[in-house]
């Protein structure tokens, strides 16, 4: 099913070389519209491919899905399509929500162990979200149904942590801003599948991933309030932008990710070093655990274990799966003591 696009921009004929460059269709239509096709690709796969494109060209593009180029024969089907021209994040937040049942059955979890670097052993499970569209593609283009999305990621989660992964064992569950909204709202529906599924708070970690649109003040009373009930609470991404220290600041979490931009090659940079050794050190001056996460290398795995950081996470130590139970059969220590 082909777009049809308008594009605005005064480097048009750029913009119509780069979709060829990057193996699209272009065919002229009328009036400086063209029809856009990518060989093979279902309707979700070609939006899939335009998020891809550099957000300079789709802030001027305008377009439209029509079933073939035989459509716009008839005048007033061309009249509709014109009329319905839309900017990109319009048209991907209408696909989403119209597929909404689709994307919400589509949803299942992943999870990627996070190692205990002092016993050697699962520390916790970090929870992900798979569907058929990127859960980063919903959280840009599925504003109106986002909060459902994520949490009926957290409910598959925390079924699958009763099925697979046994107490102490952890589970990092994300939340973003759209699910914390309504603080009271939020505690409500946590604890509420908490004792759906007889899971103990002291079996979960509250991770924020995304800063921006939290009210801070209702975020610190719902972390006092929850950190009371035995969760514990991990500010991931510490340490890029000044945003995620400001939150640090004024959270104070009882765990922190350093983000993995300072750990992938730590072992072949001083800078990156010294700035993982001052995070670990300001985190256990203040009785917070670290995770370095990203770990890709023995090298970087050895680096960080000498600094200090007390959890690891990366694809050598795990790659997410859906079946957790795997990693609970896996000899990882001794995996580690042979890297560390």
């Amino acid at each position: 099913m082909p777009l049809l696009i308008h594009y605005s921009g005064l480097d048009k004929q750029s913009f119509l070389d780069y979709l060829k460059e990057k193996g699209f269709t272009v065919k002229p239509f009328a009036a400086g519209l063209h029809l856009v096709d990518y060989p093979g690709e279902r309707k979700e796969s070609l939006l899939d491919r335009f998020a891809e494109l550099d957000k300079h060209f789709l802030r001027h593009l305008r377009l439209a899905f029509v079933p073939d180029e035989g459509f716009l024969n008839h005048r007033d089907n061309l009249i509709r399509t014109l009329l319905n021209l839309k900017t990109f994040d319009k048209l991907v937040e209408e696909f989403t929500v119209y597929q909404r049942d689709e994307i919400l059955k589509s949803l299942y979890p992943v999870f990627q162990p996070i190692v205990d670097l002092k016993g050697f052993e699962i520390y916790a499970f970090e929870a992900l979200c798979r569907g058929k569209l990127p859960i980063y593609y919903l959280m840009k283009f599925a504003k109106p149904i986002l909060e459902t999305i994520d949490w009926t990621c957290r409910e598959k989660a925390l079924q699958k942590k009763k099925e697979e992964i046994p107490p102490p064992i952890k589970i990092f569950l994300n939340f973003f801003p759209e699910s914390l909204q309504n603080v009271r709202l939020a505690s409500e529906k946590l604890f509420s599948l908490l004792n759906k599924y007889k899971i103990s708070p002291k079996e979960v970690v509250v991770e924020i991933t995304e800063y921006s649109g939290f009210d801070v003040q209702k975020l610190k009373e719902l972390v006092q309030e929850w950190r009371k009930l035995g969760i514990m609470i991990a500010l991931d991404d510490v340490g890029r932008g000044e945003d995620s220290l400001f939150r640090f600041l004024e959270i104070m979490p009882d765990i922190i990710k350093i983000d993995m931009v300072f750990i992938r090659g730590i072992h072949k940079n001083k800078v990156k070093r010294d700035i993982t050794r001052y995070l670990i050190n300001l985190a256990h001056a203040n009785d917070m655990l670290v995770v370095a996460e990203g770990i890709e290398e023995p090298d970087e795995l050895r680096v960080v274990y000498e600094l200090g950081a007390d959890l690891a996470q990366g694809w050598l130590l795990g790659k997410p799966t859906e079946h957790p139970r795997v990693y609970l059969h896996t000899p990882i220590a001794s995996r580690l003591r042979y890297w560390i």
